[in-house]
């Protein structure tokens, strides 16, 4: 008897897209619930090309080499050159949230607010603000959730094996 599969009815509105003039709204609302007051943060969600262009304006940090016989050789396991991935990735998330924040930072240049950023929101604040871009860029949580829940053989999602926060 073959098994009839279920169709399951989607949590929020499925909107047809037909052309580009059907796409949702890039300007959202972001809350961020603090302990005693939640905060609503205008924004708008990045391109996808103007995500990569901002990641793309913090280089990469050069790792450390001698020079060979046949031209240089790379350190590329160099505990320092390692060390500075953090950091640069920050850089370019912050840079991010520059142009997701839709109110304005203060500071001349993308890098002047990056850096006001950094220095003057608080942890949760930025973690939220940045789960929300990342959201927005990946589906939405709970989509991916339950696709990445499709390539673990115990059918969990790694998320549900980590310990709670």
């Amino acid at each position: 008897m073959a098994k009839e599969k279920e169709t399951k009815i989607p949590e929020k509105p499925v909107v047809q897209i037909a052309g580009f003039g059907d796409l949702p709204d890039r300007d959202i609302t972001v809350f961020v619930e603090m302990a005693d007051t939640t905060l609503a943060f205008p924004c708008r969600t990045l391109t996808y090309k103007r995500f990569n262009e901002l990641g793309r304006l913090i280089p990469d940090p050069e790792p450390p080499f001698d020079a060979g016989p046949k031209g240089r050789i790379y350190h590329l396991q160099d505990p320092a050159y390692l060390a500075k991935f953090p950091e640069v990735a920050d850089r370019r998330m912050y840079y991010r949230l520059v142009e997701f924040l839709r109110m304005g930072i203060p500071g001349e240049t993308i890098a002047d607010k990056a850096a006001y950023l950094s220095e003057n929101l608080e942890y949760t604040i930025v973690k939220a603000l940045i789960e929300a871009m990342q959201q927005n860029m990946l589906e939405g949580k709970a989509h991916v959730e339950a696709r990445a829940a499709t390539f673990h053989s115990n059918g969990l999602s790694r998320s549900e094996n980590l310990p709670a926060e």
